[in-house]
């Protein structure tokens, strides 16, 4: 699938500025205990990762046009 229409687009756009938004958000919090800092980042960005690709993952495919998917 190399083609994208024009949602599929913005909902790339939009995962993208969601993973940064979750990356400086888990940096932030978990600085905030610094002898534990990898262990509650890799604890809170993991799992937030994996569902926002699996999520956005399921909303690419399912704006994905007939044609698209005769390719």
């Amino acid at each position: 699938m190399n083609n994208y229409n024009a949602c599929q687009k913005l909902a790339l756009l939009g995962m993208d500025i969601l993973l940064l938004v979750e990356l400086t958000l888990c940096v932030y919090f978990s600085y905030q205990d610094k002898a534990n800092m990898p262990w509650l980042f890799l604890r809170s960005y993991v799992p937030l990762c994996l569902g926002t690709f699996l999520l956005f993952r399921f909303i690419i495919r399912r704006l994905e046009t007939s044609e698209q998917s005769e390719q």
